[in-house]
């Protein structure tokens, strides 16, 4: 994995706040089981890559759903806390 591919990922972790990753799809098409074995390969390398770069799953993977996340990333704050109110009230201009 190079340094282009691994900023993706950690752009991608700070606008959505993780890398979502299943496991669902990844033999679709294969004719063969060589084939099929393949791609799961590499799949496998491509975890193996992340992991290599610092990436770390957030909790265990359920039900075919992973979270990937970065501890060097921080995500996006939640919706509550950027509607935070101002406890002293507007900015009032006069």
């Amino acid at each position: 994995m190079n340094e282009e591919e691994i900023n993706r990922h950690k752009a991608e972790i700070r606008e959505h706040g993780d890398i979502c990753i299943r496991a669902k799809w990844t033999m679709d098409g294969s004719r063969t089981l060589l084939e099929a074995a393949a791609k799961l390969r590499n799949e496998a390398e491509w975890l193996e890559d992340l992991a290599g770069a610092g990436f770390e799953l957030n909790g265990s993977i359920q039900d075919d759903y992973g979270f990937v996340g970065h501890p060097d990333v921080e995500p996006p704050q939640d919706d509550d806390e950027q509607d935070e109110v101002d406890p002293a009230g507007p900015l009032r201009l006069n």
